[in-house]
């Protein structure tokens, strides 16, 4: 039994179109050349794919059972192809990086997610961990390339670039702080203050911590889920306090006398040596992350 890929495009256009008409315009071929595809296979496979009708084709049952392989072979060829393509075009066969937990979100996921769409054939590795695990994992070569909060530090021997810079506000769940209450220092004393890890690992208790007792956790989305459970406060990136804050599950305040100021994300890898195509790629769109965050918050950059 043979039959082409040119059959089995065809056959799948037309399901998805319901029409050779609209399938030859889908794949740039004129109907004629798609019904004659069509009509090829089903004589090659002795079944009937589909019921013509004036203006559309009905697709059969042996058609609805097929279709779903028919489907999967497209898709199996595309990778193949893409995969010589990565062979041919010297691209890169996998790409791994690394994102700081406190500045997950949405966006960012978006950076690396890019990479699969203009390198269809890599093979992604995402790593997800504290500030001083993901610049470990770069130093070790566990990682190409990650993303973190900024801790202000001399990385020796690795590269950075600032690719972002946010502010951070102080926010708690309404049982604790009302919305634009001022906070003095002796009342923040007496309440729980969620502190990234990475405060402790660098040394910055004494600009940061404000708070007698203190929970520190390496996981930003752990902060969020503690204070909707109504325990703590804690500094946030704008960027992620903004949709629980205008829903109501969390409230913004100000420390009186007190300036949360702006915090940055850096790109950093080992060297430019080793900066692959899926790095560039990468590196491009993190650069592009302060203009895609303020028109998801509806902010002018």
């Amino acid at each position: 039994m043979e039959y082409s890929l040119n059959q089995i495009e065809a056959f799948v256009h037309t399901v998805e179109t319901g029409s050779f008409k609209d399938a030859g315009i889908r794949l740039d071929k004129r109907r004629q050349v798609v019904a004659r595809s069509v009509a090829s296979l089903e004589e090659t496979c002795n079944v009937s794919l589909f019921t013509r009708h004036t203006r559309h084709v009905e697709i059969t049952e042996e058609g609805k059972k097929l279709y779903r392989t028919a489907k999967r072979v497209l898709l199996d060829a595309r990778n193949f192809e893409n995969q010589l393509a990565s062979f041919n075009r010297q691209l890169p066969n996998s790409f791994s990086v690394a994102i700081d937990s406190s500045l997950a979100c949405p966006e960012i996921a978006n950076c690396y997610l890019a990479v699969l769409e203009e390198i269809p054939s890599i093979d992604l590795k995402i790593s997800m961990g504290g500030t001083k695990q993901v610049i470990d994992w770069v130093s070790e070569g566990t990682v190409e390339m990650a993303l973190l909060f900024s801790p202000l530090l001399n990385l020796d021997n690795l590269q950075n670039i600032t690719v972002l810079d946010f502010p951070v506000v102080d926010v708690g769940p309404p049982n604790l702080v009302n919305f634009g209450e001022i906070k003095e220092q002796d009342t923040l004393s007496d309440m729980t203050q969620i502190v990234p890890q990475s405060v402790l690992d660098f040394g910055y208790q004494q600009g940061y911590i404000d708070s007698d007792k203190n929970i520190f956790v390496n996981d930003l989305q752990e902060s969020v889920n503690m204070m909707l459970a109504g325990v703590g406060w804690a500094r946030l990136p704008e960027f992620i306090a903004r949709p629980h804050i205008e829903a109501g599950r969390l409230n913004a305040f100000s420390r009186l006398g007190g300036s949360s100021g702006n915090w940055y994300a850096e790109v950093i890898y080992a060297n430019d040596e080793m900066l692959t195509l899926a790095g560039d790629i990468f590196l491009e769109h993190a650069l592009r992350l302060r203009e895609k965050l303020y028109k998801r918050n509806g902010v002018r950059s």
